[in-house]
């Protein structure tokens, strides 16, 4: 597509037109790079970009897209009233579909585990995920390239090697690509953390020029903030971050507070620190996430500290009055 053309046009038939231009066979990566630069110009694009998806979505011809349709003056005026924070999300995880090599497989395996669920899954292609509490995971397989979109939570990654299909765990604004490794992957509030156990990947912004990247090994920790687009580097990752895949939580001097914080991700009652004595207790041991009530119930023996509420919550916790 001319970019100079698109700046005279109506953001909605350029959406269209995008939109017809990346579903056509001869779509390369070129066009999906120069896509990525045009929603990224301007606010109003992605709103434009996710208005058109849900026409298309909603006549059944997202296969079969024209260039472009007319709209009304009407039409035209709502553009500057959208959502524009929600309007761009959606239109990021169409683009991370988008971005790399495309793949045969059109539809994707959605997985999704209920706040306190654990999931294991072996792909097609031999890799093994483990999907941990409260996650949505989007998987397209492809026969140049293997796709996730981690939407919300927390996955394992034991990926099987295949040098002719790079794979990549996409979360919002950044991306985790390898060919063959084991790693973990958190995302929540945009944010994505990475920890390697084993080989190597390249950890960093979404789209690649929207900040920055590096390659990771294991035993690296790595944080994208995606405000600032850059990476904090811990090389020091704690084995201990991935004792959820066995079911449980190993904490090692750390303060309440934080303890609750992790504890609340396993459980849908609301689990509030009411004094601040109490949020300031340290706390070392192992505990069940498949049981938090009883991690709970443990706490309040061995620490002294109170628990109140109806068991579907809001729990309260406190010190004993003396």
């Amino acid at each position: 597509m001319n970019s100079n053309a698109d700046k005279t046009r109506d953001p909605l038939d350029q959406a269209a037109a995008w939109i017809a231009r990346l579903r056509a066979d001869d779509a390369d990566l070129a066009d999906r790079q120069a896509f990525a630069r045009w929603l990224a110009a301007d606010p109003v694009h992605a709103g434009a970009f996710d208005t058109m998806l849900e026409l298309w979505c909603d006549l059944g011809m997202l296969q079969v897209l024209p260039v472009a349709v007319p709209q009304s003056s009407a039409t035209r005026t709502r553009i500057a009233r959208w959502r524009v924070p929600l309007a761009l999300a959606a239109s990021l995880a169409f683009l991370a579909l988008l971005l790399v090599p495309r793949p045969a497989t059109r539809i994707p395996l959605e997985l999704r585990t209920p706040i306190g669920g654990f999931e294991q899954v072996r792909l097609e292609d031999g890799s093994q995920l483990t999907l941990n509490t409260d996650t949505a995971l989007d998987v397209v397989m492809g026969n140049d390239a293997r796709v996730t979109h981690l939407v919300h939570g927390e996955v394992f990654f034991r990926v099987a090697p295949d040098a002719e299909r790079p794979f990549t765990a996409v979360c919002a604004t950044a991306a985790v690509t390898v060919l063959g490794t084991a790693f973990n992957a958190s995302c929540d509030t945009n944010a994505m953390n990475v920890l390697v156990e084993e080989g190597v990947v390249r950890f960093g912004a979404w789209p690649a020029n929207n900040g920055e990247d590096r390659l990771l090994h294991a035993g690296d920790r790595a944080r994208f903030d995606p405000r600032t687009g850059t990476l904090q580097v811990d090389a020091t990752g704690s084995s201990s971050l991935l004792a959820w895949r066995n079911r449980q939580l190993v904490f090692e001097d750390v303060t309440l507070a934080v303890v609750i914080a992790e504890l609340q991700r396993y459980m849908k009652p609301t689990l509030s620190i009411v004094n601040k004595d109490a949020a300031a207790m340290h706390v070392s041991g192992v505990f069940s996430t498949s049981e938090p009530l009883l991690t709970l119930q443990a706490l309040e023996k061995s620490l002294g500290i109170t628990v109140d509420g109806p068991e579907q919550g809001p729990l309260l916790i406190g010190l004993h009055k003396d």
